[in-house]
């Protein structure tokens, strides 16, 4: 899971999500080579009730980080790229390419 949460705004974010990590072994030892997450769901977070959310805002990103991105905006770290969800094309390309980096 990734957290986050404003107090100020009294909202956060949970999202579950999986880390697809490409490993390898140099010199004995295993690295991560690359790390790339994919998010399968989120929820918001309201620790003090429930507060009204912009949804334009939060219509901006896929619903499975929407709830995250939204609390990150909101505290001045806009989400600048679009990440990969279960069963996106987004997804589906990282496992094709990591199948190929194997394959070498």
């Amino acid at each position: 899971m990734i957290i986050g949460q404003n107090s100020k705004l009294a909202l956060g974010g949970i999202c579950h999500n999986r880390f697809y990590d490409m490993t390898e072994k140099r010199n004995g030892e295993w690295k991560i080579l690359r790390r790339q997450v994919v998010y399968g769901f989120g929820t918001f977070d309201f620790p003090f009730g429930v507060v009204e959310i912009d949804r334009e805002v939060v219509n901006r990103c896929p619903i499975a980080y929407a709830p995250l991105a939204y609390a990150l905006e909101k505290s001045a770290f806009p989400v600048q790229r679009v990440f990969a969800t279960k069963r996106s094309g987004r997804g589906t390309k990282m496992k094709e390419e990591a199948e190929i980096w194997l394959a070498a």
